[in-house]
């Protein structure tokens, strides 16, 4: 087997190679290092390095791709029992040596033996190399007089950073972006987590119903979106629990549906994350795309992030998404119990263009204002990678950074609240006209059309309106109470409508769709105007107080009445709300 490295800068680079514990049997492993026009052949004992990494030497690179390290399977040694002498097989470790070679080579990674992420089999994910076509399936191995075919998992603690790009690329992979999120602990509740599902199922089938399939995985890599997605189904606005329950929702929601659908969600926290692979085959034995190719995507993803980023988060959530048409995306997330922080990593198929490279939506801005300067447009990819260059430090210096706040409740420094104010406008002024047949759904009110706008940003809304996530838990509050109790009556109301629109345009009638999407512009549209109104604080204490009338619960138990304070007092409203008098939701 053979890793392929593509260095962009010459100099003498030092390598290792991993050996899983109980796996390595060779005492004459043959490595063969092919660089600068040589071939030079070491002999490694791998015995002697059980789960630790074996030095190879130090080589010289050109800058170029045509070189790389072989692993032959052909020893010499005698067979010792009737399955052979075992060669292991695992990761490859690259940095630049020190001394003249490379005057400039930075510390690269530590010495030592590995940790637990460096190893893989961790509550991450199994990121052993087993389960490959031919291949021992206990571990990484193959039998010297076998033949049998091999799987590889590339690792790479890499310097510099493009020798990590070619690598990424063996995988059909980019990183997308990431999120720092305070690390909670917690359950979800049962009444809320079936309606995370149903909703999570609803918009999704939107999404894919409106734009594809390939759309669905474009939101799921982009970190302001998720988080934007999970804010609008009632969990904690800004903890980490967001992203376990999230894919947890998804993927009991679209489990009923995931064959007619053709998204399948694979993988998940802790032990649902070793079944990556088993799920990933399944699913491809009855679709029809290489299982085992994606299943090395997946071990990748996941060791890229759990060891070569070296940030001291241990990966323990690895959710793979994938298409029929074999397209992917990676949403996996680890914690540093020290920092108290959580790390959300994204990940998106190369075949699929980036949810930010030339959007479906068009850019928002002010006529005769001012100039627009849309990076997004494909036309500008020059001008992107321009930028890309000037601040070539690594990879998280250009992708998507979501950093969300320590503080539990929601603040309006967390929000936009032209954004807010612009959905409750389109809600209030415009609804009882444009969407007359939304609103004679039975038991819909003007609340739940604030949701549906929210909801229908979250389907709809182009890349930049995800920058505030913490607006979408307007929708339906927060199971700790943050920003308010959850109105269950709402959330049940937006679910029911967007399943009546969903199901009506599946068989042709996008009547109900087409409406919450002219929502959706009826809202960026009121946003303009709607600079000045109502506070957040006030939104929230009205909520608050109002809370009883929606069903409002939380982990703590169900909303009481309030017994002492007034409830505070919306502004008058024209005549034409008469049509919410009826005590609708």
């Amino acid at each position: 087997m053979r890793w392929n490295l593509d260095f962009e800068q010459a100099g003498d680079y030092e390598l290792w190679a991993y050996i899983p514990g109980g796996r390595g049997k060779s005492t004459q492993a043959r490595y063969e290092i092919h660089h600068a026009g040589q071939t030079d052949v070491v002999t490694r004992d791998q015995t002697s390095a059980a789960d630790d990494w074996l030095s190879l030497g130090t080589f010289s690179f050109t800058a170029s791709g045509d070189q790389s390290v072989a692993l032959a399977d052909n020893t010499g040694e005698p067979y010792t029992n009737a399955d052979g002498v075992t060669i292991a097989f695992d990761a490859l470790r690259i940095r630049p040596a020190a001394g003249p070679g490379n005057p400039d080579a930075g510390p690269g990674t530590t010495d030592g033996g590995p940790t637990a992420a460096d190893g893989g089999n961790t509550d991450g994910v199994d990121a052993g190399p087993g389960n490959g076509a031919g291949g021992d399936k206990s571990g990484g191995c193959s039998s010297t007089g076998g033949g049998a075919s091999w799987l590889l998992v590339l690792l790479a603690a890499l310097w510099p950073a493009a020798v990590a790009r070619g690598i990424l690329n063996i995988c059909m992979g980019n990183r997308t972006g990431r999120a720092d999120l305070p690390l909670h602990g917690g359950r979800v509740p049962a009444w809320l987590s079936g309606r995370m599902s149903r909703l999570g199922r609803v918009i999704v089938e939107a999404i894919a119903c409106e734009y594809g399939r390939a759309e669905v995985l474009r939101r799921l890599s982009h970190p302001f979106w998720f988080q934007s997605f999970g804010a609008v189904m009632g969990m904690d606005w800004h903890s980490s629990g967001i992203t376990t329950s999230v894919v947890g929702a998804l993927k009991r929601g679209l489990e009923p549906v995931r064959w007619e659908l053709g998204i399948h969600v694979c993988g998940g926290r802790g032990k649902q994350s070793r079944k990556t692979p088993a799920e990933l085959v399944t699913t491809a034995e009855r679709v029809g795309f290489d299982g085992n190719a994606l299943t090395r995507c997946s071990r990748l993803v996941a060791k890229v992030d759990n060891a070569a980023v070296h940030d001291g988060f241990q990966i323990y959530l690895h959710s793979f998404v994938v298409t029929d048409e074999g397209d992917w995306a990676v949403v996996q997330q680890g914690m540093s119990p020290e920092r108290k922080l959580a790390r959300r990593y994204h990940w998106l198929s190369t075949n699929l263009r980036s949810f930010v490279d030339d959007p479906h939506a068009a850019i928002d801005g002010e006529p005769n204002r001012s100039t627009i300067i849309n990076l997004a447009d494909h036309r500008a990819a020059a001008s992107r990678d321009a930028q890309v260059e000037l601040v070539n430090r690594g990879p998280d210096a250009v992708l998507p950074h979501l950093h969300m706040p320590g503080h539990h409740d929601m603040r309006q420094s967390n929000v936009v609240m032209s954004r807010l104010r612009g959905a409750l406008t389109a809600a209030a002024d415009r609804a009882p006209v444009d969407f007359a047949e939304l609103l004679l759904t039975p038991g819909v009110g003007r609340r739940t059309v604030e949701s549906l706008a929210l909801a229908a940003e979250v389907i709809y809304g182009a890349p930049h309106r995800f920058s505030d996530p913490a607006r979408f838990s307007y929708a339906h509050g927060g199971k700790d109470g943050h920003p308010f109790p959850v109105p269950l009556r709402v959330y049940d109301k937006t679910i029911g409508v967007l399943r009546a629109a969903v199901d009506r345009a599946e068989l042709g009638n996008d009547d109900k769709l087409a409406a919450i999407k002219r929502l959706d512009r009826e809202a960026r549209r009121a946003e303009r105007v709607a600079r000045t109104g109502v506070s957040f604080d006030e939104l929230i204490a009205r909520e608050r107080a109002r809370s009883h009338r929606y069903g409002g619960r939380t982990v703590f138990g169900p909303t009481k009445p309030p017994r002492d304070r007034p409830e505070p007092q919306a502004k008058p409203q024209p005549r034409q709300l008469d049509l919410f008098s009826d005590g609708r939701a």
